[in-house]
């Protein structure tokens, strides 16, 4: 089955509820602006009470469309976490190398 991946800066709203109010997807870290990303590894808090942060996304598809869909977040110390998480917060599938070496850079 096909894997896609996609880099997502997440706008969410900072209160308990984190609700998730906006997604810039990016095929590579290089398409976002160097501030925009920045701000988003150390999720600062932006005017109107909302804050970014940084996911790398995979998605598994089947002939009907997506099938899984799980996330990566950043951990507390900023770095890429080993395996994606699905809604559930279960371990789906190993980080691919090259997407930690991107983040590395």
């Amino acid at each position: 089955m096909p894997v896609r991946y996609e880099w997502d800066i997440e706008t969410v709203a900072a209160d308990e509820h984190e609700d998730i109010l906006d997604h810039d997807h990016r095929t590579r870290l290089s398409e976002f602006g160097m501030e925009e990303l920045i701000h988003a590894i150390n999720q600062d808090r932006e005017p109107g009470n909302e804050f970014t942060r940084l996911v790398l996304v995979r998605d598994r598809y089947d002939e009907g469309g997506v099938i899984c869909r799980s996330w990566a977040y950043l951990t507390d110390d900023k770095k890429m976490p080993e395996q994606f998480l699905d809604a559930n917060q279960r371990p789906v599938a190993k980080i691919p190398k090259r997407f930690v070496e991107e983040f590395n850079l």
